[in-house]
């Protein structure tokens, strides 16, 4: 991922606004990046995960593109640092762009929280390009940890038979943390709704007619996260399918709609 003075910048005036910044997040976004090469020329980039930070990483390593963030409520976006970067309010169920208008589609940490997946699929399909890339990142259900919660007999990280917050009292504290307002006023998905290991998701990517071109997986291990020295040691022992965060990279096959 590239660094620089402005990439510095955002940082600091994204802390200094929403008192966060997700290393992680970043990390996965450059790794995207690394897989997809620099050598790539995209005129327009969907960011379906709805999230100024990854934004921006693609608006630092594609600085010819436009990237259109998709989400449902503008919740934290800076519109003074880049003239490349536009928040449109939107449903990933729904997309509302034109066939063929993005070169690339990111989509991390979405699927796991989706209904409709399929859904979803047909309208990527709809607004990719022929050959154009689909990017996405979610957790990894055969994670070392998971594989340990099951062993005693424990749901995996993130998941509950009721995905919307089954804790009044956590629900209503996750509400305050948003910034804006309006988000408040949505319901809740904090849990996971369905589980990928790395074969099922590229079966069923292979199955909507997308090319695989680059898959890892990985543990992003920041210090922000926790256990991190833990996770760090333990991504240079575990095998790839008992590590964390499954990254794929995939193109849009040039015939049918999936």
């Amino acid at each position: 991922m590239k660094t620089n003075s402005k990439a510095k910048l955002v940082k600091e005036a994204y802390l200094k606004k929403y008192g966060v910044w997700y290393e992680d997040a970043l990390l996965r976004t450059g790794l995207v990046c690394e897989m997809l090469g620099s050598d790539k020329k995209f005129k327009r980039i969907l960011d379906g995960a709805g999230f100024f930070p990854t934004a921006h990483v693609f608006a630092e390593n594609y600085p010819e593109s436009r990237v259109s963030i998709v989400n449902l409520f503008e919740d934290d976006i800076l519109y003074d640092l880049y003239d490349n970067i536009e928040y449109v309010k939107g449903d990933v169920t729904k997309l509302e762009f034109p066939d063929n208008y993005f070169d690339m589609a990111f989509f991390g940490e979405i699927f796991e929280h989706v209904y409709d997946l399929p859904r979803v699929l047909i309208e990527i399909k709809r607004v990719l390009k022929p050959g154009g890339f689909l990017s996405l990142s979610t957790p990894n259900l055969a994670a070392w940890y998971n594989r340990i919660l099951l062993l005693f007999g424990k749901c995996p990280v993130n998941y509950h038979p009721t995905p919307i917050f089954y804790n009044a009292a956590l629900q209503e504290k996750c509400r305050q943390e948003y910034k804006n307002p309006q988000a408040r006023e949505f319901p809740l998905h904090h849990f996971h709704i369905r589980v990928f290991t790395l074969d099922r998701l590229i079966d069923y990517l292979k199955l909507k007619k997308f090319t695989i071109e680059n898959y890892t997986v990985c543990n992003l291990a920041t210090p922000d996260r926790r256990f991190y020295l833990l996770r760090k040691f333990l991504s240079y022992l575990l095998p790839k399918n008992a590590k964390e965060d499954i990254i794929v990279v995939a193109r849009n096959e040039k015939d049918g709609n999936g």
